[in-house]
Formats: structure tokens, C-alpha cells, sequence
């Protein structure tokens, strides 16, 4: 029997409908009010450029090696088909991943422990800056995260009853959608591997138990070509990232609370709870364990885990790439706040989880700016403003091109057979380097430069600048957060 919380019953319509509902409606209005607050930058223009082409120009993608699967992808293009490019309309896609997300993570609360641990572990979910991010991202993180918790949720029905078939069917199907939207799915996938393992009472179980990760083995071999590409050509060329920092361990766990303060309120709380459940067990209480309590640790933890650990040799330990782990963790406190503040002390399982979501509440922060914020708008409205009938665009670095000409010229953006042609005749350039902008300054003798740089330290020869100032004479020049620089030059 699941204990009832408040004055409301656990298997009510109140508890069992309406609390998700509301807190989707709120979750959904309140993140929608930022939905164009940040400028569309960084990986965004990549996928929903791409998204545009057919199938067939998806999976010519991934040869070239994209290191995502095409599900988001796919998904993107048909959405773009009926609501078009702009910034609400790409972005309302992730934010809907992001918002069905919350029933899920609240109905494994409610349905293997109490509806306050759902409540609670849904209500971290809502007011992860992580989450917020993620939910209003153009990117696939989100239809990850969405994915993570369906995939948790049939996976638990079915670790209690193998027999269950429509919870079989499912869970193949959460699990197929998940390693087709991240490859990084398929440590979830051996989690589930592990725990049937462990948790089958006999062979036969286990056959059953096997069943989930077979199919999802067999579903995902047409892409196990590229995604072997993909891990041959990381190893070799390596990531842009840097390997992680011993104290990163702990530092991102912070952030999936907003705060360091908010993870040591979570510490104490669990300390009190620590204390109390040995005076239980000194009292000879009876205490039940739930396994759901260890899988719902070992779903975050041993990823989370893994991922810090080979980020030695290759790095992924990334706030995105780790986002998905977010889920189990998310469950697990209000989890084991309800296993150890038990019985005369469950109302400490309450007053504990007020004080951390209010504490958090306080610490979130709506797409701070210290977090990938940048100014692109603005800066294609700055360079926009100097062109003439007689000017080129240079960009650098090469692959900043879709950045800027979804800001600059939607119709060039939309060019999906031969944009290098339709940006020759709007005389724009990306550019690898230095050299190559001195060619392409050659072949456009006597014109006016506009130099739009995304990041200038990249540039592995050297500042354009030292050149430009010796060549041309400088119009104007202005930096735009955290990254794009703007400048303009006329011939001598």
C-alpha cells in the first residue's frame, strides 16, 4: 500500500491527473515566455539547417560524420514544414520534449513510492537551469531527456513483471527513440542490461529481462556503421572539448541544482534523514527497501560516472552530454528523502522538500548570461548596417556561415543544394583562415570588407587584425557578448 500525502489519496484523480497536468501547464507558460529571449546561436542553425533536406540529405550527413542521430533531426523537418524557421517556431518543438517530459518523471514517483516524491522530483526538473537551457534549445537534448524518463518508467513496470507485454512493447520502443536521438542512449540501455542481471530471480527472468536490449540491438543496426565512424573519427581527431578537472565531478552536480548551496541543503537534509532512520532501526522499526531506490541511484550515477571517467581519453563530460542523467538524479533525493524519513518522521520527508525546492526556486536563473549567451542579432544587424553594392562578407570561422545567414538572409538559409553558389552571389565568404581570406580578398579587388569573427582565438593563424590594419582603413569595429567581433574596411 503507497502512503497517502496530505489529505489526498494516492490513487485519486486529483493526484493522479490533475497535479501533472497543472504542473505541465505552468512549466509550459512560464519557459514560453522565454522562448525568443536568447538569440538562435551556436549548434542551432546547424540543425535546423540540416533539418530541412530530405532523408536522403540526412543520412549523407551522418556519413560525413554528425555526431547525433537523425531522430531530432527527422522530427525537425517535418515540424519546420508546418510552422517554418523562425526562432518560436523551431524552439516550441524542445520545449513540448521538455514538458512531457514532467508527467513521466512524476508518475515514477507516484507509482513505486509516494506522489510527494513525484511531485518533488518534478518540480527539480522544472526549475533545472540545465533543463530550461535544454527545453529551449533547437537541439536534441531535450527528446533525450523525454526518452531517458519514458525509458525509466516502462523499465521499472517491466523489472516487476516481465509478463507485461504492453510495458515489453513500449520499452522497446522508448528504448529505439532514445538510441536514435543520442548515441550516449545506449549506456541506458546497459543499465538495464545490468540490472536484469542482477535483479532476475532465475534464468528464465532473465531471458525476459534480455528481451528490451536484444530488440534494441537489432533495431539500431542500420546506424551502427556510423556510429562506429563516429567513434573511430573521436578518437582519432579528438573533441573540442578539454578533459574534465577533478572537481568537475561534483561542480556539475551543482549546476543540475542551479547552486552549490542548493546541492549541501540537499546533503543536510539527507544527513538528518541518515540519523533519524538509525534511531528506526535501533528501535527495531521495520524498514522496506525498494530496489527502485537502487536502480533509481545506479540510472544517474554509474553514467554520470563513466562519462567523467573516459573523458581521460576522450572527453564528453559535457553539461549537455550529461544532461540525460539528470532524470535518475532528479528522482533519487525525494526518493530516498522518503525512505529515510519514515513512519513518526515523515513529515521531515515534507518539510525537507519545501526547504530544497524553495531554496532552489530562488537560485534559478532563466538563461543567465554567463551560460553560451550571445549577442548574434545584434551583431548581423551591426554588420548589415555597412553594407553597400560593392562589399564582401567574410566569416570565420568556416563553419559560422549558417549562424550568420540565418540572421542575415533567410532565403540563402534555406538553400539546401548549393549554398556555396547562393552565398558567392550575395558576396559571402567563410574562410579556414588568414590565407584563404587574402585569396578571396584578391579575387574582390577595390571592395569594402566586412569581417564578422565568431570566436577570434580560434583563428590558428593568428589575429586577422595586424593584416587589415596594414591593408584597408577601418570603417567602425565593435564587439558583440561573448563572442562575435564586427569589423568594417574600406580599401586604401
Amino acid at each position: 500500500m503507497k502512503v497517502s500525502a496530505g489529505i489526498f489519496k494516492e490513487d485519486s484523480p486529483f493526484i493522479r491527473y490533475y497535479v501533472p497536468f497543472g504542473l505541465m501547464l505552468i512549466s509550459i507558460f512560464w519557459k514560453f515566455n522565454f522562448i525568443d529571449y536568447r538569440d538562435i546561436s551556436m549548434d542551432e542553425p546547424f540543425t535546423i539547417y540540416h533539418a530541412q533536406k530530405d532523408f536522403k540529405g540526412m543520412i549523407d550527413l551522418l556519413a560525413k560524420g554528425e555526431p547525433n542521430p537523425p531522430l531530432f533531426m527527422i522530427l525537425m523537418h517535418y515540424w519546420i514544414k508546418l510552422f517554418g524557421l523562425d526562432p518560436i517556431a523551431v524552439r516550441t518543438l524542445p520545449l513540448l520534449f521538455n514538458t512531457l517530459t514532467i508527467p513521466i518523471v512524476y508518475s515514477i514517483g507516484l507509482r513505486f513510492f509516494n506522489s510527494w516524491t513525484g511531485l518533488v522530483a518534478a518540480c527539480l526538473f522544472i526549475l533545472s537551469e540545465y533543463q530550461v537551457f535544454a527545453g529551449l534549445e533547437a537541439r536534441t537534448y531535450s527528446l533525450m531527456s523525454l526518452l531517458v524518463a519514458a525509458s525509466l518508467y516502462f523499465y521499472l513496470i517491466y523489472l516487476n513483471d516481465v509478463k507485461n507485454k504492453k510495458a515489453l512493447f513500449l520499452l522497446i520502443l522508448a528504448n529505439l527513440l532514445l538510441v536514435y536521438s543520442h548515441y550516449f542512449g545506449w549506456l541506458v540501455i546497459f543499465l538495464q542490461f545490468l540490472f536484469t542481471s542482477v535483479f532476475s530471480k532465475n534464468f528464465r527472468n532473465a531471458l525476459w529481462g534480455y528481451i528490451p536490449v536484444g530488440t534494441t540491438l537489432i533495431g539500431f543496426l542500420p546506424l551502427l556503421p556510423f556510429v562506429l565512424n563516429q567513434f573511430l573519427r573521436k578518437t582519432k581527431v579528438g573533441t573540442f572539448l578539454m578533459p574534465p578537472r577533478p572537481s568537475d565531478y561534483v561542480n556539475e552536480l551543482y549546476y543540475f541544482l542551479n547552486h552549490k548551496s542548493v546541492f549541501y541543503y540537499a546533503l543536510y537534509i539527507l544527513a538528518a534523514g541518515a540519523l533519524f532512520f538509525s534511531l528506526m532501526l535501533i528501535m527495531r522499526r521495520v524498514i522496506r527497501f525498494r530496489k527502485e531506490l537502487l536502480v533509481l541511484f545506479l540510472w544517474w550515477i554509474i553514467p554520470y560516472s563513466f562519462m567523467f571517467l573516459i573523458s581521460t581519453k576522450v572527453p564528453m563530460f559535457n553539461s549537455k552530454y550529461i544532461l540525460f542523467n539528470s532524470i535518475g538524479f532528479y528522482l533519487f533525493i525525494p526518493a530516498l528523502f522518503s525512505f529515510l524519513f519514515q513512519q513518526k518522521f515523515k513529515w521531515l520527508n515534507y518539510l525537507g522538500g519545501i526547504i530544497l525546492l524553495t531554496h532552489m526556486g530562488i537560485k534559478t536563473e532563466i538563461l543567465p548570461n554567463n551560460y553560451s549567451y550571445r549577442e548574434i542579432r545584434n551583431a548581423v544587424r551591426f554588420a548589415s548596417g555597412y553594407k553597400t553594392d560593392n562589399c564582401i562578407f567574410i566569416l570565420h570561422p568556416y563553419w559560422s556561415d549558417l549562424l550568420f545567414l540565418y540572421h542575415y538572409d533567410r532565403d540563402v538559409f534555406t538553400e539546401t543544394n548549393n549554398l556555396p553558389a547562393r552565398m558567392k552571389e550575395k558576396g559571402i565568404y567563410n574562410v579556414w583562415g588568414l590565407s584563404n581570406a587574402k585569396l578571396i580578398i584578391e579575387a574582390n579587388p577595390g571592395k569594402r570588407v566586412i569581417l564578422v569573427q565568431d570566436g577570434v582565438i580560434h583563428n590558428p593563424e593568428g589575429t586577422f587584425f595586424p593584416y587589415f590594419d596594414s591593408t584597408f582603413v577601418q570603417i567602425d569595429s565593435a564587439f558583440f557578448p561573448q563572442i562575435t567581433h564586427v569589423s568594417v574596411y574600406d580599401p586604401k
